[in-house]
């Protein structure tokens, strides 16, 4: 396990105008972030999350999304086994909001589906007893 230095220091050595010349301006750019490759592989469920957050949700397959534990990854982004940063953390979150909508969003459609072939065993109960003359 390794960790990755993603971040922003800036330096700049800037000189005054004098008699119309500009001194040199010099910028260099070092960013810093830790977290672990290992937390964002695309096998693991903060992995699958972070494909949600930034790529889509589209991105993702149904078996892999219905798959993930809503509370297990929440506990996960919550307390890190190694820290994360807040950038990295909210965008986990925000994944984690998009998978769970199209959790509840597959939910929903299956609950349709049943609630149709009900429906229709209910129908065909009713026309079953009216053929038959079942009237109890």
């Amino acid at each position: 396990m390794y960790c990755r230095s993603i971040g922003v220091n800036i330096f700049c050595s800037c000189g005054r105008v004098t008699r119309g010349r500009y001194y040199r301006v010099r910028f260099e750019f070092k960013v810093t972030m830790f977290f672990s490759h290992e937390i964002l592989q695309r096998k693991s469920a903060l992995g699958q999350i972070w494909i949600a957050a930034t790529m889509g949700i589209s991105r993702i397959n149904r078996r892999k999304v219905q798959g993930i534990d809503v509370i297990q990854v929440c506990s996960q982004i919550l307390e890190p086994v190694t820290p994360l940063a807040l950038r990295l953390s909210g965008i986990l979150m925000g994944g984690l909001v998009n998978v769970h909508g199209r959790q509840a969003t597959f939910l929903l459609g299956m609950l349709c589906q049943f609630n149709s072939v009900m429906i229709m065993i209910r129908e065909f109960h009713v026309e079953l007893e009216v053929n038959l003359g079942l009237f109890w």
